[in-house]
């Protein structure tokens, strides 16, 4: 959020510097080129999350993930997988108990008792 406050200050700074120049608009926006190509090539450094491989079906790297909570019971049974706690922990619960709430769902871990 700071990120992008500090954006909208510079640009309004740039604004009031350039305003009265003849190509003010075009020196703008060679200004605010850089910050967005250095922006779009972060995005390669961007981690894939878990509701990004759970949507596009990728399971396995989604169930070997550390950190896969956005699975419930449910879904964790229906990849063979068993649930874990807060703590890491393969969950004592019944699936059945645990629903497929996404919110405060557990993460999953493969077993080979479910």
């Amino acid at each position: 959020e700071i990120l992008l406050t500090m954006g909208c200050l510079g640009a309004l700074i740039t604004s009031l510097l350039l305003e009265h120049t003849p190509n003010g608009w075009r020196l703008m926006l060679v200004a605010s080129a850089p910050a967005a190509a250095l922006a779009t090539l972060c995005t390669v450094l961007i981690p894939e999350t878990d509701a990004w491989l759970e949507q596009q079906k990728h399971r396995s790297k989604c169930a070997e993930s550390d950190a896969c909570t956005s699975l419930g019971g449910e879904e964790c049974a229906a990849w063979g997988l068993a649930p874990k706690d807060a703590a890491g922990e393969t969950a004592a619960a019944p699936l059945a108990q645990m629903g497929s709430s996404r919110i405060g769902a557990r993460a999953c871990v493969r077993s080979a008792s479910v």
